[in-house]
């Protein structure tokens, strides 16, 4: 469809042209009607000279009769030749105006043609831009429901990725948990074979290095903890340094000094404020020990001596219990720390 500016354009020019060819229909008419009347004009006033002329021969007494009639019949005939030519010439005259007003017409044609030409060129040429501005405006609706579809893809991979790598993330853990029990178990597995080689490693050291095994009052719980005496000087506490870790009430950091040199084994206590007894009695300096001597270091820490090479050479002495030596740690009435401990304890024996 045209638009509405072509369409009052176009009927602006037709009725342009309708105008100018009326006028000029209108004009041929005017000028074709004067002609007509100037020749109608002309042709009467010649038709009624030759009629005056013939009626004044006829008139005329003095002519022959002969030469009158044929001036009469010659006027007659130029009058019907004149009338002839009259005629024809406002035929031709006539089909003039007929073929100009044909051209005019089809001039009118030709120009309304090119008109719509025109304007139906500039209706297509609009179609066209406007077709280029929808193409435009696709394009931009493509790229943006492309760029849409893109970045709704990008967000659907990243949801994807982010998926993918928690699954990951708990395979990982699960893989580590796994390896971690794995690890825990064979870790199990090692430090009980350690105990069990460290185990075999006391036993065989017990027949050859003198140590401490514990008392306890429940039998099961005897010999569970044994420290060995080597070679030298072995600091007892509760210091980081101390070579026989003792801990609890009534154990300072540098509790006592034990020392082997080869041959006998030496304990002596290295602060003033504390009590170290061994079968019952204190300990106020260096003190050699024997073979199955009870050593008390403290409330909650009784031990026995074991010295395999006397062991030996002694005949086979009865089994020592926790119930006997801590009678002899309560027996002596002069050792009030001894009493203190001896009332804990034996109210629970």
């Amino acid at each position: 469809m045209l638009k509405t500016s072509h369409k009052k354009e176009l009927n602006n020019v037709q009725e342009e042209l309708k105008k100018k060819f009326d006028e000029g229909v209108d004009e041929l008419v005017v000028w074709n009607g004067k002609l007509v009347a100037q020749a109608q004009k002309e042709h009467d006033e010649q038709l009624e000279a030759l009629e005056n002329e013939i009626r004044g021969l006829r008139g005329d007494k003095k002519a022959k009769g002969k030469q009158i009639a044929a001036q009469v019949k010659v006027l007659e005939l130029q009058r019907e030749m004149y009338t002839d030519e009259k005629n024809q010439k406002l035929e031709e005259q006539k089909q003039h105006y007929i073929n100009k007003i044909e051209k005019m017409y089809e001039d009118f044609n030709k120009e309304l043609k090119m008109k719509n030409f025109q304007h139906e060129r500039s209706k297509i040429l609009d179609y066209a831009k406007q077709l280029e501005k929808n193409e435009e405006m696709m394009q931009k609706v493509k790229q943006k429901y492309r760029d849409e579809a893109e970045e709704k893809q990008a967000k659907f991979e990243h949801k994807n990725m982010m998926l993918e790598l928690k699954m990951l993330q708990l395979l990982l853990e699960n893989k580590q948990q796994e390896d971690l029990e794995k690890d825990a178990m064979l870790l199990i597995e090692w430090e009980n074979r350690c105990r069990f080689f460290e185990q075999i490693q006391k036993e065989r050291n017990q027949e050859k290095v003198p140590h401490f095994w514990n008392l306890n009052e429940e039998p099961d719980l005897c010999k569970v903890i044994i420290h060995m005496v080597v070679p030298g000087e072995s600091t007892i506490g509760s210091a980081e340094t101390a070579k026989i870790q003792l801990g609890g009430h009534g154990i300072v950091g540098n509790h006592a000094l034990v020392e082997n040199d080869g041959k006998n084994v030496y304990i002596q206590p290295l602060a003033d404020n504390i009590q170290i007894l061994v079968n019952g009695k204190v300990v106020s300096g260096k003190q050699k020990l024997q073979d199955n001597d009870r050593i008390y270091f403290g409330p909650n820490h009784l031990y026995v001596f074991n010295k395999p090479q006397d062991g030996r050479k002694k005949p086979k002495q009865p089994m020592i219990t926790f119930k006997a030596a801590w009678t002899e740690v309560t027996s002596n009435k002069g050792n009030h720390f001894g009493n203190k401990a001896g009332c804990i304890l034996l109210s629970a024996l």
